[in-house]
């Protein structure tokens, strides 16, 4: 299995892994429609919900900007990242 199975599904392992990472920076209707429900969730539970609390509840705007921009930024790396890994990959099988 880690010789012959692992290795062909692990360009979709790689692009799950990035796709997930990215996904989660982005969560934020999920959090925020369930929060009434418990007790469990606090405002800083995924990065967006810092930020809406941030400009909406305590009225830090520039805090929240700041913030967004951040994500943002982690984001555009991440997807250029993953393009340079499969760039890479795809110009090594290529004669």
């Amino acid at each position: 299995a880690l010789r012959i199975k692992i290795p062909l599904i692990m360009p979709s392992l790689v692009l799950t892994f990035f796709f997930s990472t990215i996904a989660t920076l982005q969560v934020f209707a999920e959090p925020m429609t369930l929060r009434p429900l418990t007790n469990s969730l606090s405002w800083t539970w995924s990065p967006y919900m810092k930020v809406y609390r941030d400009a909406f509840v305590q009225g830090g705007l520039h805090s929240a900007a700041a913030t967004a921009v951040v994500i943002a930024v982690v984001t555009l790396v991440l997807s250029f990242g993953f393009l340079k890994v499969v760039n890479r990959r795809a110009a090594e099988r290529t004669p």
